[in-house]
């Protein structure tokens, strides 16, 4: 009765529901709450207290106040669903696991000098005496001879003393700040521990290390977070808040060899996210890429300070290893000017970098190595990353470039979204592509689609659906109006795509490669046509999600779909393996039929001259399938 009343008292100021951000590697039934700035914080930490007292799953773990008004806690599901129904609630994140950002000192001679001719010397412009540099980690090894006293035990977001038990933290605070192993050899460094002895955290609790730094930290300040996970919201959210507050937060790359952007805090937009490189100034095997990376810095074996001794080092590799140069390289900046903003700092950096010396950058990473010698590298500060394109925008100008949602990330789960082109009179519209990823079924299907109309809305004749990761052909429409709708499904994602919208005369566009007549993803135009499943007449996959589309060219007629052979899973209500069929291109259209089981169907016939096939199956047997024929007449 009491965790009803509870629940009852959460509901009774509900409004909308709040967000939810879902995670991979989420389910713990832990999550961060972010309160609005208006929210009435004690209030609602008061309700779940409340709640926390009746009801044993409930437990709050973290309570910020200095990244964002908010709190961690595992929740209960009608609790989880009454909080998100709360007026003051922003969003709630699913708390997630967060890890250091791997272990792959020539890096100091690299990082003076303007070529890869090194002197086995390290003369950089300065000591960085006077800044103060959060290694946000592992903890860190206070006692370790290189830090001559100039290391500190700050605070321990897991509730010890701060004592770094896996080395990792130590390393990358020995790179910033030791006076053999460090960047900034008169820098003060602390030690924010949040990971613990294996390397491993919650975001929740790399949130509550940021909110102890931005309310605690001393000024001049940078931060270094040689750490990361799948992208998070509360996670950017922390370290934006950080920068807000003055400090430039170096946060590293990943170790995933894949686009930065897909992951936090690699993808925070005003942080400086860091790359790796090897001694020969090829981008590192490991190291992540692409628009998010604005630096990248010396992270294949590394040596620096360790655990177990006042002496102790090892050698190691990463993009964690990479960090702590560059928070190390902007000590000393900061040390020379302590007026410059988290931003001008940032710049800086980028324009002493080397330019255009780094070997297999990959697309969209600037090529900038990290310098902190005398002069200038003749770098440069990269233009900024564009926004992904609004759903529902119209493009009238010939050159718009379509960026996907998430965009430079990965698109969402549901995502659903539409654009359309209007070209002058006597014009069509031309569609070409930048990249290309979208989620596909084996190599003939796809679970997540772009599909291209031509036309103003989806009830024109359809054109293309796109998927997979190869970049297709330029799409054309046949007359001045083009629609396009992207649309996911519950599961994986991709980075989605990039595409130019121009406007060209007819005459110009190039007469098409004829189109596949089989296979899932198919668009039938002809008069007449045959259709089967994946594998006819063999069994049909597990987890298929393949669709078909017959789109007749005479837009008066209707389509007739007659069934030769039926054998597919046979359940109630057919909700095992099924054929979905639509009176319509898509399934947006009226709902025909669902079909399943062992007996041959009657003929089914559209209202229109278009028709939509959806075949699914799940995880466990399977039959021989369908094969049928159609009309359009």
């Amino acid at each position: 009765m009491m965790k009803f009343l509870v629940i009852c008292l959460l509901l009774g100021t509900a409004a909308s529901l709040a967000p939810i951000y879902k995670k991979k590697d989420g389910g713990s039934g832990s999550y961060i709450v972010k309160l609005k700035d208006d929210a009435d914080f004690s209030s609602v930490l008061d309700m779940i207290r409340f709640s926390e007292n009746v009801d044993k799953r409930v437990r709050i773990s973290q309570i910020f106040t200095n990244i964002f008004n908010g709190f961690a806690a595992s929740l209960s599901d009608e609790l989880l669903m009454a909080i998100r129904g709360l007026d003051d609630v922003e969003y709630v994140e699913e708390d997630s696991i967060v890890t250091i950002a791997g272990l792959a000192s020539w890096g100091l001679d690299r990082i003076d000098e303007k070529s890869l001719q090194l002197d086995d010397s390290y003369t950089p412009i300065g000591d960085g005496e006077g800044v103060n540099v959060y290694v946000i980690d592992t903890g860190i090894n206070e006692d370790h001879n290189d830090f001559q006293g100039r290391a500190h035990i700050a605070h321990d977001s897991l509730g010890g003393e701060g004592v770094d038990c896996h080395g990792h933290g130590t390393h990358c605070a020995g790179t910033v700040a030791g006076a053999m192993y460090g960047v900034a050899k008169k820098t003060e460094v602390y030690g924010v521990r949040c990971l613990d002895c294996s390397g491993s955290s919650l975001t929740s609790i790399i949130a509550a290390a940021c909110d102890w730094t931005a309310g605690n930290a001393i000024h001049p300040a940078i931060a270094s977070m040689s750490l990361g996970g799948s992208g998070s919201v509360a996670m950017d959210d922390a370290v934006q808040r950080l920068i807000t507050k003055g400090i430039l937060v170096a946060v590293a790359a990943g170790n995933d060899d894949d686009n930065a952007c897909k992951y936090s805090p690699a993808r925070a937009t005003e942080a400086i996210t860091v790359g790796a490189t090897d001694s020969r100034d090829v981008r590192a095997y490991f190291s992540n890429y692409g628009v998010c990376v604005d630096i990248l810095a010396p992270g294949v074996s590394i040596n620096s300070a360790w655990i177990g001794g006042t002496h102790a080092n090892n050698i190691i590799s990463g993009t964690s290893m990479a960090t702590p140069h560059v928070a190390g390289a902007a000590a000393i900046l900061l040390s020379q000017d302590n007026s410059l903003t988290p931003q001008q700092l940032k710049e800086t950096l980028q324009t002493k970098a080397n330019a255009d010396l780094i070997s297999d950058s990959q697309a969209g990473t600037p090529n900038l190595l990290l310098y902190i010698g005398e002069g200038s590298g003749g770098g440069f500060v990269p233009p900024p990353v564009p926004p992904p394109t609004a759903c529902g925008t119209i493009f009238t100008e010939s050159g718009s470039q379509i960026l996907s949602p998430g965009y430079p990330g990965s698109y969402d789960n549901y995502e659903d979204c539409h654009y359309s082109a209007q070209a002058p009179a006597g014009m069509v519209v031309q569609l070409s592509f930048e990249s290309m990823d979208i989620e596909t079924y084996g190599t003939d299907g796809c679970f997540d689609t772009l599909k291209v109309f031509d036309g103003d809305s989806s009830s024109a004749m359809l054109i293309e659906t796109l998927c997979g990761s190869t970049i297709p052909d330029p799409v054309y429409s046949t007359q001045e109006q083009m629609f396009l709708r992207f649309e996911s499904d519950s599961t994986k994602t991709g980075d989605g795509f990039v595409a130019n919208v121009a406007f060209v005369d007819q005459a110009s566009v190039p007469t098409p490669e004829p189109r596949p007549k089989t296979g899932c993803g198919s668009l039938h135009t002809d008069a007449t046509g045959t259709l089967a499943t994946p594998n006819y007449p063999s069994t049909y996959p597990n987890n298929a999600n393949c669709d078909t589309t017959i789109q007749g060219q005479d837009r008066s007629a209707t389509v007739t779909l007659t069934f030769d052979s039926f054998n597919v899973e046979s359940s109630g209500n057919c909700q095992y393996d099924y054929l979905l069929v639509y009176d319509g291109a898509d399934d947006s259209f009226p709902f025909m039929d669902r079909l399943c089981g062992s007996v041959l169907p009657s003929p089914i016939t559209s209202t229109g001259p278009d028709m939509y096939l959806k075949f699914v199956s799940d995880y466990s047997v399977g039959e021989s399938g369908i094969s049928a024929h159609y009309v359009v007449s």
